[in-house]
Order: C-alpha cells, then structure tokens, then sequence
C-alpha cells in the first residue's frame, strides 16, 4: 500500500462523520406557578434573551423549548419563531444577534393544570457554537394565526436576563433564566485509542521510509557520472604514459665482434 496514512486518516473521518446528534445543553422548564415566564413575541413587540454557556464546541442542530399563551390560545400543528443568538458584552446581550433564524417549530400540548406546550425547531444549517464562552439566546413567536402573546417558561435556575421591546431600545434585566434545550454534535475531539492509533500509523509510515532503498540517480546523474569518470580515467593514463616509459628487456642474442682488419 502507498499510503497507508492517508488511508487511516480517510478511515477517521469517516468515523467522525457518523455522529449522531444528542443533548449538548439542557435547562428543564420549572413549575410555572413558581418560576413564571418571560414574554417574547414579536408583534406586541418584545424580545427575552437569557444566557448559557457550553462546556464544549458543538454544532447545533436543534432547539426545544417550552410555554403557553397570556390570552387563552391553541396554535396549530406548527408555529413561527425568530431565533436569534448573541455574544456577551460586559454581562448583557449584544445589540445586534451574530445569528437570526426563521423557524418553523413543531408544537405539541403538554398535558397538565397550566394549559402549555412544547415547542421544537430544526436549523436549517448546523451552527457552530464556542465551549467555555457565555451568549445569549432569545425566542420570540412571530405567528400571527395565535393572536396572543407568547410566554416563554423559565426554569428553577437562578440569573438574570434580559428583556427589550424592539432592536432599536436598550436591554433591560428581569430575574431568573429561561428553559430550553440544545441539540447537536460535540466538535470533533479524537478518542485516546483514535490517536494513538493514529500516532501509530505515523510511526509505521516514518519506518517503512526509513528501510526503503535509496533511490536511484535519473538519467542525467549517471551519464554525468560516467562522462566524468571517464574523462578522469583518461587524464590519469596520459599522465603515467609521460612520466612511466616502458622497461626495454636486454638483447639476449650473441655478442658479435668486429674483428679489425690485418690481424
């Protein structure tokens, strides 16, 4: 196998990708005769924002939440709700949401003393929510088939949130918290044994390049070499040639002398 490593990432991926949505914050709604509500509707007008914080980055898909009506009222199958989200500036919501969504929410009748229902919505885009960050979120009806205005259910936890009219007015504080509830995918974290074994992928990877032989030269290397190789070798024999002459054996024939003449 070429790569093995891009095989093994490719393998992750598809993991991570197989997620299944779940619960990434819950706050339950309280008793309502304890608790009470915040109204939020947008053609009395008014808007609630009440803050939160996620433990970690997660991707939300979905938002349930709770509430009833001030004039007695029965919305339909569905409803529309403005959902927006806002960062934190020094304890309040910002003035103008970093996200605005139009949702259509399923609704459904809670059984009990206090006529209420509940209510859920699905982004049409999954939205990228920061851990450890404090924002804010607020849901308004913006149904005009109900007639009435919109009682957001709050929960048993202490706090503070906020309240205005429209976007053009200031926050303004009211005690206590609102229910809902996030759902959505954690952001992607490798498990322990996900990155060892992808530490060890990597380590097998950098062994088997390790053991593999050199490469060769190309072409243009080795006629490089050659030619030089041998114009050297050439170079060297012209010189042993001048400096080293060839050993002449002696004459081993017969010696003749000249006899001089008139002896």
């Amino acid at each position: 196998m070429r790569h093995p490593a891009l095989l093994l990432l490719c393998l992750l991926g598809l993991r991570a990708s197989g997620a299944d949505a779940t619960v990434i914050f819950d706050r339950p709604a309280a008793d309502p005769f304890t608790a009470g509500t915040f109204f939020t509707d947008v053609s009395r007008p008014r808007e609630a924002s009440t803050p939160f914080q996620l433990d970690d980055a997660a991707d939300v898909q979905g938002i349930a939440w709770r509430g009833g009506y001030f004039d007695p009222a029965t919305p339909g199958a569905t409803a529309a709700f403005v959902i927006h989200f806002f960062d934190d500036v020094a304890g309040t919501p910002s003035d103008t949401p970093f996200y605005s969504a139009d949702v259509l929410a399923d609704v459904a009748a809670v059984p009990g003393v206090v006529v209420e229902f509940a209510y859920t919505a699905v982004l049409s885009q999954a939205l990228r929510l920061p851990g450890g960050v404090t924002l804010w979120i607020s849901i308004a009806e913006n149904d005009d088939a109900t007639n009435a205005t919109f009682m957001w259910r709050k929960s048993s936890e202490s706090g503070t949130s906020f309240s205005r009219v429209d976007a053009a007015s200031d926050w303004q504080p009211f005690p206590g918290s609102a229910a809902f509830t996030l759902d959505g995918i954690p952001a992607a974290v490798p498990e322990p044994n996900t990155t060892a074994l992808l530490g060890m992928g990597i380590l097998g990877l950098a062994g088997v390049r390790a053991h593999s032989p050199p490469q060769r030269p190309g072409r243009r290397g080795v006629a490089f070499c050659l030619s030089e190789c041998g114009a050297g070798s050439a170079r060297s024999a012209r010189r042993r040639s001048r400096t080293h002459r060839p050993h002449r054996a002696p004459h081993r024939g017969r010696i003749r002398t000249r006899t001089p003449a008139g002896s």
